[in-house]
């Protein structure tokens, strides 16, 4: 709640200096609600008093939240805004990769006008194909990592150039474009739209998103890319945190097994030198209580050289 008051108040002030009051009322706002749920009614009010020229363009009350502000038609050039928070906030909500795969697919697909889609991730050996989804066969699918080298169903060149300009590339006409035109990938599939473009966390890339439509030229507008890159960076972070949560959990599995193979192993040793009752009851106390035993018979021997030879 902190972060989305904060946020909200921030980029309201940002469109407020840029002179769109329309999407700085919206977000201030919701800035104001948040930190009223916050509890920072003083600050509320204060916020409340310095901005009034926003509040007086919105018919809804201060301490409303976005989601029950009066419909808007657009944000921007015909961005809706509510997408984009709906969008982020799913994007957000999700740690477990898979899971944010299947729903960055779909959120993408929908808002992008793609037909199709290919999600890669940057590991420490390389650009690896983590998703794809093609609307004609509707058929969503969740990979293990293919290394970009072995995957044939994408532009190669295109995709490295963005990974390595860190720069999006949106194409018209790819098939006839002046710098792939003789992309062979292209120019067997007849490729028409196209739009790559990184995912960038602290100047670091994430990951590449590759979108194409083949039913005609100019598919991707202003609107729809403006859409994407402004939701790139909740995804960037969001693939950050969940490769980082995926890799912990690695470690903490390799690391179980690693304790379990030395349990077993010092069960064993345990086993070789000790009774079975005495073992169970040093591993169950920690110690052994001693035993009288009427009669014994005890053998001494001695292995010549046997320090040397172990």
């Amino acid at each position: 709640m902190q972060v989305q008051a904060l946020a909200n108040f921030l980029l309201a002030k940002y469109y407020d200096t840029i002179k769109n009051n329309k999407l700085a009322s919206v977000l201030m706002v919701d800035a104001v609600a948040c930190f009223k749920v916050w509890g920072a009614t003083d600050l509320a009010a204060t916020i409340s008093s310095q901005f009034n020229h926003l509040f007086s363009l919105n018919t809804s009350k201060p301490n409303q939240s976005v989601s029950s502000i009066a419909p808007y038609e657009t944000v921007g050039k015909n961005l809706d805004l509510e997408t984009i928070l709906k969008s982020a906030e799913i994007i957000s909500g999700q740690i477990k990769l898979q899971d944010l795969l299947g729903n960055l697919i779909k959120i993408i697909v929908e808002n992008a006008g793609a037909q199709r889609i290919v999600l890669l991730l940057k590991y420490e050996k390389g650009l690896s194909v983590q998703g794809e989804y093609d609307t004609t066969s509707d058929v969503s699918n969740i990979l293990s990592a293919i290394p970009l080298v072995d995957y044939s169903s994408i532009s190669k060149p295109l995709v490295n150039y963005v990974s390595n300009s860190l720069e999006p590339v949106i194409l018209d006409d790819a098939s006839n474009s002046e710098a792939y035109k003789n992309d062979s990938y292209f120019i067997a599939n007849g490729v028409h739209s196209v739009l790559c473009l990184p995912l960038i966390s602290q100047r670091k890339l994430i990951g590449v998103i590759y979108l194409e439509n083949n039913l005609a030229n100019n598919v991707f507008t202003f609107d729809r890319i403006n859409l994407i890159m402004l939701l790139s960076g909740q995804i960037a972070i969001s693939l950050e945190n969940a490769l980082l949560y995926e890799s912990l959990e690695e470690k903490v599995k390799e690391r179980t097994h690693e304790l379990q193979l030395e349990k077993d192993k010092s069960d064993k040793l345990l086993l070789n030198i000790l009774p079975p009752e005495t073992a169970e009851e040093l591993k169950a106390t920690g110690t052994t209580k001693a035993k009288n035993f009427e009669v014994v018979t005890i053998l001494f021997t001695d292995f010549v050289n046997f320090t040397e030879q172990s």
